[in-house]
């Protein structure tokens, strides 16, 4: 089998042999666990299960993260996060929203091929990864379509194709965005199974509203909920699957399929309360970094081979470039997989190794043979003396602005809380986009009501005497509102789910979209977990030990704000705080038994297989971009940005 694979890749070298294209596939959020390939018995994925019948399927491949920002670098460049330093999404840098951005000294495996003198194209549907971020470089076409359906995705790229110099093979990428949350599948693919079955929205554009309330325990989810979820995912595979088959029988009309490389990858996996929590981007456990990997190599050669050797995404560069015979940067740190491919063992004890930056904390993951080492280090808290107590601060009838996102069921999750001076109209304020507007019962219409909107939750009513003004204070009718306009809204709570305005203006378009609850602070304060909980509102508010603390007087001050720094930049020694655990596969795939404590011998192992992989490369912080507008649109329109 080596001799056989071995002439099929020199021949695919050969100058007097037409090169191959290369077709990159990449579903975002998709678990190789609801993949026909790798054993889902629900028919999920018809197109790509034909694709890996004739192609090389690797069991056991692995992200470098368990979110996209952090991947598709790494992914591009062959190299992990803490080398190419792009960790983070959208986030405030004093008055400013930033955002990580790809360095250009990278090199990407677009550019190899270009270079190489191969047509370049990428169509991506997931605005964390835009062109302004630096991942078109290497691309002469880098395609974000405004509709990020997979269909137009598939037309885009074919498109592209029927209007481009096919006299050059070509390089492409496409990133498929319909599987990620918020999950709503087209007819037919929506299963008709869940109607009625359950009242969690995970459709709607406030998931990360949903996420936070889950993980936040005021958003409890049954089992009922958790297999509405799985039945509406595994609708947005069957859809994204149908427009891949649609897209591989286009290619196969324009006889170009059979000489295309076809490489499928999943960026990372999706949590389903495994532990405790929905969505992605948590944690380093096997339901996030755990991804699909099927070559399809050009001829159909080797076909329904599988691995069982571990592999990462970082291999997919130095694959293609053995393959092609081009040049990478030695600075790369996956390996090719092309003897993998061909039967021959990779080196023994290979470390499988992720990473990322989240909410928790900072972690790493190392996968050596049957153990696996997962380390965290918890964010920097700033634990000064002059820090001001959240508990002795926030007290009944101390008035509030708090900053954050609602968590549904009457719950709002602070993550910054301003006292404010007391309001001389002792008015109650909320802020946010409006959700709906119109009649939703008899209301509308009745003597006295002018109109009645959605705003935060709220079924905010408008009486006839209510103030509608711009951002610049001039007067408008309520038909000049618009679904999706950010408003001030002043007047009085009367539940958590209906609030009387006295007063309404359109927030100026500049200004911060946080959403905001601001009034005085309604009976005792009280202690819930790690968190304070009072009532504002009418409604439940959640104070965590990282909220921001602005006081009375203008000084602010972190109560216990989060470090901007990668704690992993220097090193990891000394820090008491990090936690560890280790796990024996075989015997706990689900990784629950933590042996930390019970095996130190092999603790110790870990931790010095992880101290050399680091050794081995050199950390770079990612340059940042501040977002203009319309970047700032597109991740709001997925649930990215407030």
């Amino acid at each position: 089998m080596l001799l056989v694979a071995s002439l099929c890749f020199a021949c695919a070298k050969q100058p007097d042999v037409q090169r191959a294209n290369v077709l990159v596939i990449c579903i975002d959020v998709l678990r190789p666990d609801h993949v026909g390939a790798y054993g889902y018995p629900r028919g999920t994925t018809p197109a790509l299960d034909a694709l890996a019948r004739s192609g090389v399927v690797f069991e056991s491949a692995y992200s470098a993260s368990s979110w996209t920002k952090p991947f598709v670098p790494s992914h591009f460049t062959g190299r992990f996060p803490h080398q190419h330093g792009v960790y983070l999404g959208l986030r405030n840098q004093g008055d400013r929203q930033v955002s990580d951005i790809l360095s250009a000294d990278e090199q990407t495996v677009a550019e190899l091929f270009k270079d190489a003198g191969y047509r370049t194209v990428a169509v991506v549907a997931n605005p964390t990864i835009g062109a302004d971020l630096g991942f078109s470089q290497g691309f002469n076409r880098y395609i974000e379509p405004d509709d990020e359906s997979a269909r137009s995705v598939a037309d885009s790229f074919l498109g592209w194709l029927d209007g481009s110099d096919r006299r050059e093979p070509f390089f492409s990428y496409l990133h498929f965005n319909d599987v990620h949350l918020p999950y709503d599948p087209p007819e037919p693919y929506r299963p008709a199974s869940i109607a009625g079955a359950s009242e969690a929205d995970f459709s709607g554009a406030a998931w990360r509203v949903l996420k936070r309330g889950v993980r936040a325990g005021t958003t409890p989810l049954s089992q009922t909920d958790r297999q509405k979820m799985v039945d509406l995912y595994d609708g947005e595979i069957r859809y994204t699957d149908a427009q891949i088959g649609r897209l591989l029988s286009a290619l196969n009309e324009r006889g170009v399929l059979d000489p295309t490389l076809i490489v499928v990858v999943s960026d990372h996996g999706e949590e389903f309360l495994e532990r405790g929590g929905i969505d992605h981007g948590t944690s380093l456990y096997d339901e996030l970094t755990r991804a699909v990997l099927i070559f399809r190599f050009p001829g159909s050669t080797h076909p329904g081979v599988r691995i069982a050797e571990p592999a990462s995404l970082v291999d997919l560069l130095p694959t293609l470039a053995e393959y092609f015979a081009l040049k990478s940067s030695a600075h790369v740190s996956g390996r090719s997989l092309l003897a993998s491919i061909a039967g021959k063992p990779g080196p023994a004890g290979r470390s499988i190794y992720s990473e990322g930056i989240h909410p928790q904390g900072d972690q790493q993951s190392l996968r050596v043979g049957e153990w696996k080492y997962i380390v965290s280090v918890p964010m920097e808290e700033n634990r000064s003396t002059g820090s001001p107590d959240l508990q002795r601060e926030l007290k009944e009838g101390v008035r509030l602005k708090v900053e954050g996102m609602s968590g549904g069921q009457g719950c709002f999750v602070a993550e910054k809380v301003e006292i404010r001076k007391d309001d001389p109209y002792q008015r109650e304020k909320i802020a946010g986009a409006i959700e709906k507007i119109g009649p939703e019962d008899a209301v509308l219409g009745v003597l006295g009501v002018l109109g009645v909107l959605g705003v935060l939750g709220y079924r905010v009513r408008l009486d006839r005497g209510c103030e509608i003004e711009d951002h610049r204070g001039k007067g408008i009718d309520l038909q000049t509102l618009e679904v999706g306009d950010f408003v001030n809204v002043y007047g009085h709570a009367r539940s958590p789910t209906d609030f009387q305005a006295s007063e309404l203006k359109l927030r100026d378009p500049a200004a911060s979209r946080k959403y905001e609850v601001e009034g005085r602070i309604a009976g005792p304060v009280r202690q819930a977990d790690r968190e304070l909980v009072f009532a504002l509102a009418e409604r439940q508010v959640c104070v965590g030990p990282k909220t921001k603390l602005t006081l009375a007087q203008a000084e602010t001050t972190t109560v216990a704000g989060t470090s901007t720094v990668d704690p992993w930049l220097n090193g990891t020694d000394g820090r008491a705080q990090r936690k560890e655990e280790l796990y024996h596969l075989p015997k706990d795939p689900g990784e629950r038994e933590n042996l930390a404590t019970a095996r130190v011998d092999k603790l110790e192992e870990m931790r010095s297989h992880l101290a050399a992989l680091r050794a081995k490369s050199h950390d770079e912080p990612a340059p940042t971009r501040d977002l203009a507008e319309p970047d700032l649109q597109k991740l709001r329109a997925l649930g990215y940005a407030e």
